[in-house]
C-alpha cells in the first residue's frame, strides 16, 4: 500500500538504521517491505507486512541491513551489507486492516542473532515523548518501493514531506471514506500530492529531527494511503510515539525494560520533563524506573547552570504501589523540592551577563521568535503555539528587563512556564 514517488536517491551513509525485508520464494529473495533497527536484535516495521497473508513462518523472510540496492547481486551489494534470518515476529494483537482504515499497524521482528553494528548499520532513536511533530514540520521517508517511473526503485529513495494536521488529513480523506485516528496515525504529504511513499515502502521509517538535538527520531512507520502521490491524499503512518509502552513489552529481555511489573515504579522521565541534550543525566529518560531510583543530573558543560537552581538529583518516590512520582533533591539543605514542583523543562544555560537576558527556555508547547544567543534590555520575544496555528498563548510575548543591581530577567515570568496555555 505504500511507495516513494518523486523522491531522490538517498545518501547511503544517512540511513544506517533502515532495514530491507525480503520474502524467500522459489525465485530467490524479493524485497517487499522495509523496517528500522531499534536495538541489536529487533527491527520495527508494519504489521500488514506479515499479517493477512495466511499461514506464514518467520523462516520465509529475511532482513538485510547495510543495503543500498535491492538487486540481488555481488556487484550491487555494499561492503557492510549483511542478511539476517528471523526468529520471531510479534505484531500488535489489535491489528486490523479494514475497508476504511488500518489500525495498530506495528510489528516487532526479532532476529536469530545479534546485529553487528558499524558505520552503515546503527539503530535509530525513538521519540523521547508522546508529543508529535507540529503540522508543517518537514520529515523524511525512505524505501525501495515503487517510484511510478519517477526514479530508480532498485536503489534506496528518500522524500521530504511535511506533517499534516490530523483533522485536516481527515478532511482530505472524507470523500474516500477513510478513517484517520489521531491517537495512532500521523499524516504527511503535500496538498497537491506529487511526492509520497508507495508499494514496497511499507513498514519503512518516517524520521523527523529531534526537538532536543540535531539527530533523527523515528516518528512514523509507512502504513497506508489511497493511490500514490495523489492530490489531497497524504500518506498515513503509524504514530510510533503512541506505541512506546507496547514496544517495551514486546522487546523481550531487552535492556530498555527495567521494571517487570506495573507496581512501585515511576513512569518515564520524558513524560514529566522535556530534558535537553545538553543535560547530563545518569538514567535513561524513556524507561520506567523502580522505586527509590536516583538519577544524578547536571550540565555537560561545566560552566553552564541547570535551569532549575540547586537541583542535583531526581528520585522516584513512592507512597504506595500506585502512587509514585519523580521528586527533586538538592545538596543544599535549605532547598526543598517536594511536592513535585519542578519546572517542566530541564536545560542548561551559559553563565549570566549582568546586562543581557539569556535565551528563554523553550517550553514544549511554545515556539519562540527570534532565537538569539542573548537579548538586550527591552528586547522582545514573541511566543506562538507550536502545535496549532489557530491557537494563541495567553501571554504572546516576553520582554528582557534589566536592573543595574538585580541583573536581567524575562517579564512576565508566567509566560515562560507550561501554565501559559494555548487556547
Amino acid at each position: 500500500m505504500s511507495r516513494i514517488v518523486n523522491g531522490t536517491a538517498a545518501e547511503y551513509q544517512m540511513w544506517p538504521f533502515i532495514a530491507m525485508i525480503g520474502f524467500r520464494g522459489y525465485g530467490g529473495i524479493g524485497q517487499f517491505c522495509a523496517g528500522s533497527i531499534i536495538n541489536d536484535r529487533h527491527i520495527l516495521t508494519a504489521a500488514h507486512c506479515f499479517r493477512g497473508w495466511g499461514v506464514i513462518s518467520p523462516q520465509q523472510f529475511t532482513v538485510t541491513l547495510g543495503a543500498y540496492s535491492k538487486v540481488d547481486s555481488e556487484d550491487a551489494a555494499k561492503a557492510n551489507q549483511r542478511t539476517y534470518f528471523i526468529a520471531k515476529v510479534t505484531c500488535h494483537e489489535n491489528f486490523e486492516a479494514r475497508a476504511d482504515t488500518i489500525i495498530y499497524d506495528i510489528c516487532l521482528v526479532q532476529l536469530t542473532e545479534t546485529i553487528s553494528f558499524n558505520e552503515n548499520v546503527k539503530p535509530v532513536c525513538l521519540p523521547e515523548n508522546d508529543i508529535p511533530p507540529s503540522p508543517g514540520t518537514n520529515c523524511i521517508v525512505a524505501g525501495w518501493g515503487e517510484t511510478e517511473n519517477t526514479g530508480d526503485n532498485s536503489i534506496l529513495q528518500k522524500a521530504i514531506i511535511p506533517i499534516v494536521d490530523a483533522k485536516r488529513c481527515q478532511a482530505f480523506y472524507d470523500e474516500e471514506g477513510v478513517n484517520i485516528r489521531g491517537d495512532q496515525h500521523l499524516c504527511a504529504g503535500y496538498k497537491e500530492g506529487q511526492v509520497d511513499a508507495c508499494q514496497g515502502d511499507s513498514g519503512g521509517p518516517l524520521v523527523c529531527m529531534s526537538p532536543f538535538g540535531n539527530y533523527p527520531e523515528l516518528y512514523g512507520i509507512v502504513s497506508f494511503g489511497v493511490g500514490c502521490a495523489l492530490p489531497g491524499n497524504p500518506g498515513v503512518y503509524t504514530n510510533v510515539a503512541r506505541f512506546r509502552s507496547w514496544l517495551k513489552t514486546a522487546v523481550e529481555g531487552a535492556p530498555i525494560v527495567d521494571v517487570p511489573d506495573k507496581y512501585y515504579h515511576c513512569e518515564e522521565l520524558n513524560r514529566n520533563f522535556a530534558i535537553y541534550n545538553n543535560v547530563d543525566i545518569s538514567c535513561r529518560t524513556n524507561t520506567p524506573m523502580a522505586a527509590d531510583t536516583v538519577c544524578e543530573i547536571g550540565c555537560k558543560t561545566r560552566q553552564d547552570s541547570l535551569s532549575v537552581q540547586h537541583l542535583d538529583r531526581l528520585k522516584c518516590f513512592c507512597r504506595s504501589a500506585f502512587n509514585c512520582r519523580w521528586i527533586g533533591e538538592s545538596n543544599n539543605p535549605d532547598v526543598e523540592f517536594r511536592p513535585n514542583n519542578l519546572d517542566a523543562v530541564l536545560t542548561c544555560q551559559p553563565p549570566k551577563k549582568k546586562d543581557r537576558c539569556r535565551p528563554p527556555i523553550h517550553q514544549p508547547i511554545h515556539s519562540i521568535y527570534p532565537i538569539m544567543n542573548e537579548y538586550r534590555h527591552k528586547e522582545n520575544v514573541e511566543l506562538a503555539c507550536r502545535f496549532s496555528d489557530k491557537k494563541k498563548p495567553k501571554y504572546k510575548k516576553v520582554t528582557c528587563k534589566c536592573n543595574p543591581k538585580k541583573g536581567c530577567k524575562w517579564a512576565p515570568a508566567k509566560a515562560l512556564t507550561s501554565n501559559n496555555r494555548c487556547s
